[in-house]
């Protein structure tokens, strides 16, 4: 380069032959020391990751991939640099990439960050930097996440089915936020004792313990754990006035929520256009849903930690307690998927009844079910075998509403006339359906391109 501290040496040697080799050497004596190459060479990689104009990723992947063989030709392999030099270039990509690449790592039970895992970052299908054809999409990760589900579901020693939380990045970017929820606890403590519901809220939590939907943390437990947050909805017109809401979205500043690392699965979203079309189809139709449907499936112990929270001793409420979920919580975001998937897994294992099974696969939305038949009769038998169906999978059904009022069961069926389905209002004594729009605002005069 002109006018750099090489070039004059180099200008200082009379051009001949036999001065080449000379300063060939002194160039190497002076600048070709490996220590200081290697420095030049972390140097332009930390330049990469703390520069400011971001590059583009595949111009991004061509700079690290002339620098890191540059460092394996002076010595300096991966398995040297990895652990520190992986989590700064994470911390350029964009974070749907970081989530590809840590669900990747974590299907594959790789959750040390090591050289394999910078052999993964260097993988063009990982980063998506290919052709289209090559490129991950959502589907395929839909389809990673219900390949796990399929591999780890189980059945426990109630009889119910046990679930595996589906990481999307891996737990270990999760902090241990007890502070968070200290904070958190002692402004739902205020509320509660403004309110007077403070033993109301206690109760729950003591009907939760008996009914082994959650359990205390033994003394001296210790390991990786995450907290979740909560919060009292209190609602008087409810059976249930005051119930707890729990805040996985709830995150530390620079870190992470729980439902940033769990994956969603596939849009449910989509299906209901045609379980209401399937609903429309037939003579009667019936709705029923799952009573406490979540609580119905257990969290598998490894992810349990991770479903933390504190509340207040009964007999001192000066003093924490530590508890931990053991089935799925409502709000987490992959609770929806967990449910659907575990209740088709259910369905596929029915061997008697098999033409009601069919029927239910393509009848749920969550924990709502959905469907018609042509008769009467047909529905009796229907409802019948959908009872002894979901029974023996631990769920209970309630709510029962049908058009044709004689078929549901009389001691859970509701009197209203004007039904709740997948966001439409069921007028049953008709059998139509309505959307209800509610009009806030009064318009004083009419919308145009301008207003």
């Amino acid at each position: 380069m002109p006018g750099s501290a090489p070039r004059e040496i180099v200008e200082s040697f009379p051009a001949t032959a036999e001065n080449y080799k000379k300063a060939f050497e002194y160039l190497k004596e002076r600048f070709g020391k490996e220590s200081v190459l290697i420095q030049v060479y972390i140097r332009d990689l930390l330049q990469l990751v703390i520069s400011k104009n971001k590059c583009e990723l595949s111009s991004l992947y061509d700079k690290l991939q002339t620098r890191i063989r540059s460092l394996d030709s002076l010595g300096l392999t991966k398995d040297k640099y990895a652990n520190i030099l992986f989590p700064l270039v994470e911390s350029t990509l964009p974070i749907d990439t970081v989530k590809m690449l840590d669900r990747q790592r974590h299907l594959v039970k790789d959750t040390q960050v090591n050289s394999n895992s910078v052999h993964q970052l260097w993988c063009l299908d990982v980063l998506g930097i290919t052709g289209s054809a090559h490129r991950r999409t959502a589907k395929e990760l839909e389809e990673e996440t219900t390949k796990y589900f399929n591999e780890t579901l189980c059945v426990n020693a109630e009889g119910r089915y046990e679930v595996l939380l589906p990481w999307l990045v891996d737990n270990f970017s999760l902090p241990e936020n007890r502070k968070l929820a200290e904070k958190s606890l002692l402004s739902t403590k205020r509320k509660l004792m403004t309110s007077g519901k403070i033993e109301a809220y206690g109760e729950v939590f003591d009907n939760w313990l008996t009914l082994g939907i959650i359990e205390k943390i033994p003394q001296g437990e210790t390991g990786r754990v995450h907290y979740l947050p909560h919060r009292p909805v209190i609602n008087e017109s409810n059976t249930t006035s005051i119930r707890p809401v729990f805040n996985e979205s709830s995150h530390a500043l620079g870190f992470p929520s729980l439902n940033d690392c769990l994956s969603t699965g596939p849009n449910l979203i989509e299906i209901i256009l045609t379980i209401l079309n399937r609903f429309r189809r037939n003579y009667v139709g019936v709705t029923s849903d799952i009573e406490k449907a979540f609580l119905q499936i257990s969290i598998r112990e490894k992810d349990r930690d991770y479903l933390r929270f504190l509340w207040l001793r009964k007999d001192d409420l000066e003093q924490v307690e530590e508890y931990r979920h053991r089935r799925v919580v409502f709000g987490l975001t992959c609770g929806p998927y967990l449910l659907a998937a575990t209740l088709q897994c259910h369905l596929n294992r029915v061997q008697d009844l098999s033409c009601t099974s069919e029927i239910l696969k393509t009848a749920f939305y969550v924990d709502n079910c959905v469907t018609s038949l042509d008769s009467e009769l047909e529905m009796r038998k229907f409802i019948l075998e959908f009872q002894i169906i979901m029974s023996s999978g631990n769920f209970n059904l309630r709510g029962w509403n049908s058009n044709l009022h004689s078929v549901v069961p009389k001691w859970d069926t509701s009197t209203d006339e004007n039904v709740s389905v997948l966001g439409l209002v069921w007028h049953t004594d008709t059998d139509t359906l309505s959307c209800k729009v509610e009009q806030t605002v009064t318009l004083e005069k009419p919308i145009t391109k301008r207003y």
